[in-house]
């Protein structure tokens, strides 16, 4: 149940930060999402390093987040057996 929810969180985070990114890479002024007045404030002389990090950190890492989750390892690799009900002896493969 709780992993929906996450994977939910993690889409509509990611496209907050793709949409924010991209619009403040392709419109450095800010105009796009409307903050010129904003700018003035900011230890920044435009919105490319905000965008940046927009569209890496708040865009591209959770959807790299979303892939790990959906896309489990197959070959069994990782933590096993600390799970709840588990008898507590995890091993690493």
């Amino acid at each position: 149940m709780r992993r929906p929810i996450a994977l939910g969180f993690l889409v509509f985070l990611a496209a907050g930060g793709l949409y924010g990114g991209v619009a403040m890479l392709l419109d450095p002024s800010g105009g796009a999402l409307q903050m010129t007045e904003v700018l003035p404030s900011l230890p920044v002389p435009d919105f490319k390093l905000p965008g940046l990090f927009l569209l890496v950190v708040m865009g591209a890492a959770p959807l790299l987040l979303v892939y790990g989750l959906l896309a489990r390892p197959s070959c069994g690799c990782g933590w096993q057996g600390d799970g709840p009900g588990s008898s507590g002896s995890a091993r690493r493969c």
